[in-house]
């Protein structure tokens, strides 16, 4: 299990082209900052990730795949990038071939803003009938480029694939989609 409080996550990237054979394993290494895989318990609390990047994987901060249930509370997430999918925080399963293991992830009282994506969900993405549960958040100017074949959607969020997302109290300011 990782547990991480106050702390700063600047400027820090996951490498392109992992030259790996399974289907959907490589996307799940992503998370610029934090990448947590594999029926873990990860909490983050009062932390900043901001300008951090994956350039071949999900989450441009955060991603947690494969089994996970992870809470983030009272963090910061500005300017991160996903050259996939979930500017700043994914939240997945285990590719199907493997089981299908769904993850969740619960945040609360933090702010995603100025977060992008090429395909899709420019702030977060939930997908593989993963679930999200945000309460209290703030979603300000994130963006979708749709580069590549995508259509561009879910300029805060996108849910696909039997994702679920469930938000109360939650802020949607300047969001967009394009492509």
């Amino acid at each position: 299990d990782l547990t991480v409080g106050d702390c700063a996550f600047h400027d820090n990237y996951t490498v392109e082209d992992i030259p790996f054979v399974l289907p959907g394993v490589q996307e799940g290494i992503g998370g610029g900052a934090i990448g947590v895989v594999l029926f873990s318990t990860p909490a983050i609390t009062n932390s900043v990730f901001e300008g951090n990047e994956s350039r071949a994987g999900l989450g441009g901060a955060v991603s947690s795949s494969f089994g996970n249930t992870t809470s983030i509370s009272g963090c910061e997430f500005r300017g991160n990038h996903s050259a996939l999918s979930g500017g700043a925080v994914a939240v997945h399963a285990l590719p199907a071939l493997f089981g299908g293991a769904p993850s969740s992830l619960t945040m609360t009282g933090s702010t995603l803003e100025h977060n992008s994506a090429d395909l899709t969900g420019g702030a977060a993405l939930c997908t593989e009938g993963s679930s999200l549960t945000i309460t209290a958040c703030d979603f300000t100017q994130n963006s979708v480029s749709g580069i590549g074949p995508s259509v561009a959607n879910g300029g805060p969020i996108v849910v696909r694939e039997g994702g679920s997302v469930g938000a109360t109290g939650c802020a949607f300011t300047g969001n967009t989609a394009s492509g």
